[in-house]
């Protein structure tokens, strides 16, 4: 399908990312001894905003899950930041850390600044670029750049963060026509 948006989630790199990182987070809930049917995890993390919701009566809650994901998470976040991915470098590390940002997990101000600079010195392309069809498209386009960044400044420990809600004007960037030569 490719891209059908420029924020962040809006590719599929970011959701094959975001992908890995729930599997990843299955197993250590798994570990700990938590049942869970592999298809009800994602089901589970996609609807984290009802607190009570269960795919199963056998299942944990989302707020079971979202208390594991808080918990794990600054581990997680040390994984990411000292083993950058193969394909992805850190941009797995800043998708990460807005997974974590979704189930409103600690970030760390340490934490936040190594997302800042990991975010500045990962490579973004203009919303307009059609060169990223034929090149691959790792990292962000430059509305996501800004929606993380924002998402980053503004993000209050303990509070959800919706990465669908709608744009702030800072993240929309400059109108049509403005800035082409």
């Amino acid at each position: 399908m490719g891209r059908w948006g420029h924020r962040m989630f809006e590719g599929d790199q970011d959701m094959d990312i975001e992908g890995q990182i729930i599997s990843e987070i299955q197993k250590k809930v798994k570990a700990r001894g938590v049942y869970m049917e592999d298809e009800h995890m994602f089901d589970l993390f996609y609807n984290l905003e009802e607190p009570d919701y269960r795919p199963t009566r056998f299942s944990i809650t989302s707020r079971e899950l979202r208390g594991h994901i808080k918990s794990m998470s600054g581990q997680l976040l040390k994984q990411y930041r000292t083993n950058p991915d193969a394909s992805y470098g850190q941009y797995a590390t800043i998708v990460l850390s807005a997974v974590m940002m979704k189930t409103g997990c600690k970030i760390s101000e340490e934490n936040r600044t190594f997302l800042r600079q990991a975010a500045h010195g990962t490579s973004s392309r203009s919303s307009r670029s059609w060169f990223a069809l034929f090149s691959g498209d790792i990292g962000f386009r430059d509305p996501g750049k800004a929606q993380f960044l924002s998402a980053l400044d503004n993000y209050k420990n303990g509070k959800p963060r919706d990465f669908r809600a709608p744009r702030s004007v800072a993240e929309q960037g400059p109108p049509a026509g403005e800035g082409e030569d």
